[in-house]
């Protein structure tokens, strides 16, 4: 979870900078390591013993933050 507000933060940043670009090739490399990293907590999650009920709300968390990293991510 801190590395997806991490990366939230340097996409806002890029984004209010009014210097994308300039960016980019970093912004891209975190993002796609926290997608790797996401992926191996959804499946952590779903091999435990975690109740389903709580499974399903930190999975929706991961859900909106994904999104809100993608739509910055499309500057």
């Amino acid at each position: 979870m801190a590395s997806a507000a991490e990366l939230e933060r340097g996409y806002q940043s890029a984004v209010d900078s009014g210097r994308f670009a300039d960016h980019i090739n970093e912004l891209t490399g975190l993002k796609h390591r926290w997608a790797d990293n996401l992926q191996s907590v959804v499946r952590l999650f779903q091999s435990s013993d975690v109740p389903l009920r709580s499974q399903a709300l930190v999975q929706q968390v991961l859900k909106t933050m994904a999104e809100r990293i993608n739509r910055l991510g499309q500057g």
